[in-house]
């Protein structure tokens, strides 16, 4: 908010069963997910409400996670992983048109999340309780680096863009 006060900027639970929590209901530009949708109970409710905020051919931009859920995921909240199919469908049922959706991450992303997985509960300790050292912040440094050359074709980090339909005869 200091850097670009223009923007509005502005949380909700998307995971609630009533769409009461819309106060700016159709009125989005775009409406922001990342690394959220595998955490809600009901991913289609999610998206359902994401839409209901987002303006007649606003955009939905969503980050999450495909494959098996591992440890280190499941000690975080995530509930479930999608397919590049899966997500689509489920963007479709809940009346978003993607636009875009494909994997990324092949093989750096990849094999970070797979090395985590080898130690969960030591690098969930040293890299989720306190604040970074120097050496966590030089990983952080040599991942940024490594994530560059990821593959944008295949990966377990997954991508959707979407657009809110404009209403019938607009």
């Amino acid at each position: 908010r200091r850097n670009d006060p223009a923007v509005e900027w502005r949380a909700f639970d998307l995971d609630a069963s009533t769409p009461a929590l819309v106060p700016g209901r159709g009125a989005f530009d775009a409406v922001v997910a990342c690394e959220v949708i595998e955490h809600v109970e009901s991913p289609r409710r999610f998206l359902e409400n994401a839409r209901a905020l987002a303006a007649p051919g606003g955009r939905l931009v969503l980050t999450t996670q495909s494959g098996r859920v591992h440890a280190t995921e499941r000690r975080v909240g995530h509930r479930r992983h999608f397919t590049v199919q899966e997500m689509t469908e489920l963007l479709v049922a809940a009346g978003w048109r993607p636009e875009r959706v494909w994997n990324e991450g092949f093989p750096f992303h990849d094999a970070s999340k797979a090395l985590a997985n080898l130690w969960p509960s030591a690098v969930l300790k040293a890299f989720g309780e306190k604040p970074y050292t120097l050496f966590q912040k030089s990983v952080c440094a040599v991942l940024a680096v490594l994530f560059a050359f990821n593959s944008r074709r295949r990966g377990a980090q997954l991508y959707a863009l979407a657009r809110n339909p404009p209403a019938p005869g607009a």
